[in-house]
């Protein structure tokens, strides 16, 4: 009797150990919901649709700065008109706004594309692009004259990239897409954690041969700086993740439209997911990717400034915080990371700062 009730009683201290040991890498000091809005952050991925002044106010009055990344997307309009709505609120918002540059693939089979292109993009970084940004029309949409996919590690877009390394600009990327949309559409399993899914582009290049296009393309440019956007599109699985980032020094990831993927795994490996964040604490950076144009309600009829700001806090209270929660794109409840201080201000300010080169 008095060995089972010693036996107890190790067992009830080896239990306040593990759950202290939960509570230790919590690494307090943390933020609280409270320090939101007097933190200085930066939503490193968002699209601004318009020069109206609603959102970038939004974004002032919470003390965020943020990025607006022109892409070469059909629901984002004309690249020209989205670098010129970029300038305008730059010069209106000059502490709080800054934007990435894009370029156009037309052209791409005239022996003078690359020339033009360094052309166009020298006039957007004199007008203070502080990156370009390629998107996964390159793998998945764009071919050449033969009918060929042009891939992201082509050699004609060696002499761009040389030049973004020799000037210091930091090329940001949108390769691939979440693995999941290689699935049959008939298997839903994992596509409703994603920020979109689009359908199948038949006859693509795999999944696998994109992510290693990006990595060949890496290898030959080691003095670029790369942001590989949503998680580097493997999202899937922090393992893969993690290897392409040891792969790669010069990459660093960002969150945009993902945040989802990590709540995901949360619900499975908590500590998986926080030891994650921890090791690569200086190579990721905060974006939301949503399009900011106060004219357009989301799905449900929400204002955007609503649908902007509530991302914005449960996004800051899964970082934050230790608590139990929901959100709208998770099946089921998850919780949060409980990050220190220290790596909550990487995230969200100094990392981007960083790797954009923004002194």
């Amino acid at each position: 009797m008095k060995k089972i009730k010693y036996l107890c009683f190790l067992f009830a201290i080896l239990l306040v150990i593990v759950l202290g040991c939960r509570k230790i890498t919590s690494d307090t000091p943390v933020f609280t919901s409270e320090d939101f809005s007097s933190i200085q952050k930066i939503d490193a991925h968002v699209h601004l649709a318009n020069t109206e002044p609603g959102l970038v106010e939004l974004a002032v009055k919470n003390n965020f700065s943020i990025f607006t990344i022109n892409a070469s997307a059909p629901d984002l309009g004309p690249i020209e008109e989205q670098q010129r709505v970029a300038v305008e609120q730059t010069k209106t918002y000059p502490k709080n706004v800054s934007f990435v540059a894009t370029f156009h693939m037309e052209g791409w089979d005239n022996p003078d594309w690359e020339k033009n292109t360094i052309i166009y993009l020298k006039e957007s970084i004199s007008k203070g692009a502080i990156a370009v940004k390629v998107l996964n029309n390159i793998g998945m949409i764009f071919k050449d004259k033969n009918g060929e996919y042009v891939m992201i590690d082509d050699p004609k877009f060696d002499p761009i990239f040389d030049f973004l390394a020799e000037k210091g600009i930091t090329l940001v990327g949108h390769l691939a897409d979440s693995k999941t949309n290689w699935l049959p559409s008939a298997d839903t399993t994992v596509k409703d954690y994603d920020a979109f899914f689009h359908p199948d582009y038949p006859g693509c290049p795999t999944f696998n041969a994109i992510i290693r296009s990006r990595d060949n393309m890496l290898y030959k440019h080691p003095n670029l700086k790369y942001i590989s956007c949503h998680l580097g599109s493997q999202g899937h699985s922090l393992d893969e993740l993690a290897k392409s980032l040891d792969a790669h020094p010069n990459m660093a990831i960002d969150v945009s439209a993902r945040v989802k993927r990590f709540q995901v795994h949360s619900q499975t490996d908590w500590e998986k997911v926080k030891n994650f964040v921890i090791k690569y604490q200086d190579r990721i950076i905060y974006g939301t990717d949503l399009i900011l144009d106060v004219n357009i309600p989301d799905a449900n009829g929400k204002k955007i400034s609503e649908v902007v700001l509530d991302r914005w806090i449960n996004d800051w209270k899964y970082f934050t915080s230790g608590k139990v929660m929901t959100s709208p794109s998770v099946k089921g409840e998850f919780t949060g990371l409980a990050l220190s201080k220290s790596v909550v201000e990487k995230i969200y300010r100094i990392n981007a700062k960083k790797w954009y080169g923004i002194k």
